[in-house]
């Protein structure tokens, strides 16, 4: 006997739209990727750099700024990673504070106050270095600086 699968029937009244960023938001375990220890070469990665622009998209959704530029190079050997908004930039008082977790100084965007924190961690599980700082001429860079390996 074959199976019968029910009919289903999308309508505007049994769909619920959701904003682009409420998406990612609520289905976080989607967006994940690998946490791991850091032994693995993508361990936390797609975290890190999903958390990173995140941010400055914050900024940008709140007015903050009309770009985002995202550079990757290599310097030496580490790989390095750069993403600036052209935001208000972080008061220099709270500089010292941003990657503890949950703090969430006197910024107006949503969120725990951990997702700098978990980046930091996952770059030193790398090896790697995470900076955040203001950029010249407005806004906040952050850098992400990580030691490049041989795949085996």
């Amino acid at each position: 006997m074959e199976e019968t699968k029910p009919t289903v029937s999308y309508t505007e009244d049994n769909i619920r739209h959701l904003s682009d960023m409420e998406h990612v938001r609520t289905r976080p375990g989607m967006y994940i990727g690998r946490l791991g220890d850091g032994s693995h070469a993508e361990d936390g990665i797609y975290v890190l750099l999903k958390e990173v622009v995140d941010n400055s998209i914050d900024e940008f959704r709140m007015g903050a700024g009309k770009r985002i530029d995202v550079s990757v190079c290599r310097e030496g050997e580490e790989a390095v990673v750069r993403v600036r908004d052209y935001g208000p930039g972080i008061p220099e008082a709270e500089l010292p504070f941003v990657k503890q977790k949950f703090y969430k100084g006197s910024s107006k965007a949503r969120g725990s106050g951990i997702g700098l924190a978990v980046c930091d961690e996952i770059v030193g599980l790398h090896g790697g270095t995470f900076t955040i700082g203001n950029a010249e001429g407005g806004g906040a860079v952050v850098t992400i600086r990580l030691p490049l390996k041989e795949h085996v």
